[in-house]
């Protein structure tokens, strides 16, 4: 089992900012939109524990989504949340409650790079078979 976090560190606008620590020890800022009572599509995910797996659709192939707790893989009993993916984006607009990687650009609170950080992210994942979790901390 390899385990990875992400800790939540600052809200800025309708983003809200962390960092993610791989189990190797890379990091990479997060990116996520703000917490709106947990509604799908505009409010960040709650904290916890969440199974990382694969997840592949026309819009964002080969990434992963996260499983745990009410977040699931599609709508159902149980499940509030579904298809919360790791994906490329620059702004927090352009995420539907998911989690973009990227470099900070502070000065107008978004994140570069993050197609490039997204690729390395899943590189470390595929290059390792086994379960991958993500604890998700602060921000709520």
């Amino acid at each position: 089992m390899t385990e990875h976090r992400i800790a939540r560190l600052f809200a800025a606008g309708p983003g809200l900012f962390g960092e993610l620590t791989t189990a190797a020890g890379r990091q990479f800022v997060t990116m996520e939109r703000t917490w709106s009572d947990n509604r799908p599509r505009v409010s960040c995910i709650r904290p916890g524990r969440y199974q990382l797996v694969p997840w592949s659709s026309k819009k964002f192939p080969a990434t992963r989504a996260l499983v745990g707790g009410d977040v699931g893989l599609v709508p159902g009993p149980g499940i509030a949340r579904s298809a919360v993916l790791i994906h490329a984006a620059n702004v927090p607009l352009e995420l539907q409650g998911c989690i973009a990687l990227g470099t900070l650009d502070s000065s107008r609170s978004i994140i570069t790079g993050s197609r490039a950080a997204v690729r390395a992210f899943l590189l470390e994942l595929n290059c390792n078979p086994e379960p991958h979790w993500l604890e998700i901390t602060g921000g709520v």
